[in-house]
This record gives structure tokens, sequence and C-alpha cells, in this order.
């Protein structure tokens, strides 16, 4: 039951399908994607319409989430658009409105002591902001996604090294870091900001 969310499955199955154009790819993402919609998708109460089930052992056992990361958008997205299925992309913009009310606050070692808060939590719903203004062009997703991305920026270098877990940097966990930098990419290819495109050049190098 790990598994169920922790990774967008769907998305994987979609890109192995446009690679291979193997069917059986494009059959699983449907039963990935068709489960993800009824199921991994919370449809009650209204306050919590558009938020994921938190994956663990069993599955569904924990509170529903939306602010931080295992809670995916691309892969609804993506599925709406080739199964023409306009019930996928809206479950994709539910998760969306459920991101927008459960904004995570990012804090940054300013001196005092605080916490740096440079991890995946926070490149995921970046990311996922991003992907939602791609699709949408509304400007309500990318608001939220200048605000992580700009506070990636305020870290002190080396960055985006500066205040991540140490082992992750040396060790084969290090691709996590990767999770801070993809919305850094896809905010300098979607908005050019000329700002970001040396914090890409830190992170290649």
């Amino acid at each position: 039951a790990w598994l169920n969310l922790e990774y967008d499955g769907t998305l994987t199955f979609l890109h192995e399908f446009s690679r291979r154009g193997d069917r059986r790819f494009f059959h699983e993402a449907e039963i990935a994607g068709r489960h993800w919609m009824d199921i991994d998708q919370c449809h009650y109460p209204p306050s919590r319409i558009g938020a994921q089930h938190v994956h663990g052992p069993q599955g569904m056992g924990y509170k529903p989430q939306s602010g931080g990361g295992h809670a995916w958008v691309d892969g609804l997205l993506a599925f709406g658009h080739l199964f023409a299925d306009p019930r996928a992309r809206q479950m994709g913009l539910n998760h969306g409105s459920a991101k927008l009310r459960q904004r995570l606050p990012v804090k940054y070692d300013d001196g005092t002591g605080g916490i740096t808060q440079m991890s995946r939590e926070y490149g995921w719903p970046a990311l996922a902001f991003l992907s939602l203004y791609a699709d949408t062009w509304d400007q309500r997703y990318l608001e939220p996604a200048r605000f992580y991305v700009e506070t990636f920026l305020q870290v002190p270098e080396p960055w985006p090294y500066y205040g991540s877990i140490p082992h992750l940097v040396d060790s084969a966990q290090g691709w996590m870091i990767q999770v801070v930098a993809l919305p850094i990419i896809e905010y300098y290819r979607l908005t050019g900001d000329k700002r970001f495109a040396r914090a890409i050049t830190l992170y290649a190098e």
C-alpha cells in the first residue's frame, strides 16, 4: 500500500506508452488513473474535496493532504487530455483548488536559528502549481508557484544544497534535491524570468 501515490504512477505509464508505443502501458495508465480519481481523491466533505489520501501501510489510513508531497496532479491532467476525459482534468483542477487552500509556510535560515526548508515537500507543490498554470494559464496557480521558487532563491548558497539533510547530498538519495530544482527549471521555462537562470546553472554544476 505504500506504493500507492508514492509516485505519479499514471503519468509514468503514460510516459512509457509515449516512449514505446506499447498499449499495455496505456491500459495500466487507465487503471491507475481511474483508481486515483475514484478512490485516492477525497469527494466528501466539501472542505476536503480535491485533497488526496496520504499513502501508508493501509493505503488510505491517514488523513487527506494537499499541501505537501505525495499529492500529485500531472498524471490527472495528462490522463484528461490523452483519454479525452474531462472528469480526469477536473479532478486535477479540484486538487489544484485543494492546494490553494493549504499552502505550506516556507522558512529559511535568516541567521536567527530558523529552520531551512529546502526539501521535496515544497518542491512538489511548486511543480504541481506550475503544471496547473501551464494547463490553464490561470494566474491563481502562478502566484503560489512564484512564492515557493522565490523563497528557494533566498536560501544562502551553495544552492540548492544549503540546508538540505546532509546525507541526502552524498548518498544515493541525493536525487531528492532535484525535486527542488525541477520547479526552478519549469518556472524559468514558463516565465523566462532571468533571475532563475543562474540557479539552474548552479544546480547543473
